[in-house]
């Protein structure tokens, strides 16, 4: 019986700290600028709105074309990340293709200095202070 209620209260917890932890937050204009997204830090792979792409996926291309100009659509320039939340970048819809790995507070918003600009299609952060160091 106490296991089950040390079960329980340990749940508790983890839900009350993860829902504790700051959102990130992503821009479409470098210098944090423009229209906003925010993302919350769930371990869960999160992809940028359809209206984040320069064409519609109901645009009547080519499954060819829609590849091809995929690097071409991406529209987000900066993150900001709060304390204890770490967010990584990709390139494709199902977090699998990193584009940037372990981006932590404070983010930057200028993703052309990395050379990262226009590139993300989703992103996926996590809240650090639950995993602790390695």
């Amino acid at each position: 019986m106490r296991l089950f209620i040390l079960e329980i209260v340990t749940m508790f917890s983890v839900t009350v700290n993860s829902l504790l932890v700051d959102k990130a937050t992503v821009y479409l204009e470098e210098a944090c600028r423009g229209k906003a997204y925010t993302i919350t830090a769930n371990d869960k792979c999160t992809q940028l709105p359809e209206d984040w792409y320069e064409f519609s996926k109901a645009t009547l291309l080519t499954e060819w074309q829609l590849m091809r100009d995929a690097f071409r659509r991406r529209k987000i320039n900066g993150a900001k990340i709060p304390e204890g939340v770490v967010c990584d970048f990709y390139i494709d819809e199902k977090c699998q293709q990193p584009l940037w790995i372990g981006m932590e507070d404070p983010g930057t918003c200028s993703f052309s200095e990395l050379e990262i600009g226009n590139q993300a299609v989703s992103v996926h952060c996590y809240d650090d202070t639950e995993r602790g160091e390695i």
